[in-house]
């Protein structure tokens, strides 16, 4: 999907952004911590390992392993369609999640409301360290993936950048979480990919 157009109709109308872009925005950092096993959900039975981990404002954080490759989801909702989701492209061997998540808050009365999170993904092979036959695991692909927290249908993944291609990958995606995060349409949309082109037309919207 095209992120020009997804981009003009998630600030369209412009008096709509403006408002929602007057709120008070802010991260917040937690890591995974505080887990504990419980029975992954039905068909993924195969999971070596699935945890639940506090997270943010009643979020719980779940953490579904392979013996190579990780996955992450919020809340109770939907947690198939979540464990499901991954920005991995290549025919990587293995991949994992960074332990810290950003979670984007905004204001709400007194307190603040997570609306989005931001968690690192990457992918890895094994390669031979050079001048040498032993291996290294390097990695080959690397994402910034946004997730949009719909407290009724159930969070999902809004959006991918590039972490290995986009400048300034970090701040990239918490606009991206701020414009299309909370409007985004968990079951129903796929998320967009976002590169250098991507990146510099949604830094560049007001």
């Amino acid at each position: 999907m095209r992120l020009a157009a997804v981009i003009a109709g998630f600030l369209a109308p412009l008096a709509a952004a403006a408002s929602a872009a007057a709120q008070p925005v802010d991260s917040a950092y937690t890591r995974v911590a505080d887990c504990a096993p419980r029975t992954p959900p039905q068909g993924y039975e195969f999971l070596a390992s699935f945890l639940a981990c506090e997270g943010r404002d009643g979020w719980t954080v779940y953490l579904g392993a392979t013996g190579h490759s990780g996955r992450i989801a919020f809340g109770e909702r939907a947690l198939d369609r979540q464990l499901s989701e991954t920005p991995i492209t290549s025919v990587a061997q293995f991949s994992n999640t960074s332990e810290t998540i950003e979670w984007r808050m905004e204001a709400a009365g007194r307190g603040w409301r997570p609306f989005a999170t931001i968690v690192r993904w990457r992918a890895m092979r094994p390669q031979a360290r050079a001048g040498s036959n032993r291996l290294e695991m390097a990695t080959v692909e690397e994402f910034l993936v946004v997730s949009a927290l719909d407290a009724r249908n159930g969070a999902c993944h809004a959006a991918y950048v590039d972490a290995r291609r986009v400048r300034d990958a970090n701040t990239v995606a918490r606009r991206a979480a701020d414009v299309m995060a909370r409007d985004f349409a968990c079951g129903t949309r796929a998320p967009f990919r976002i590169g250098p082109a991507e990146a510099e037309r949604l830094m560049a919207r007001g």
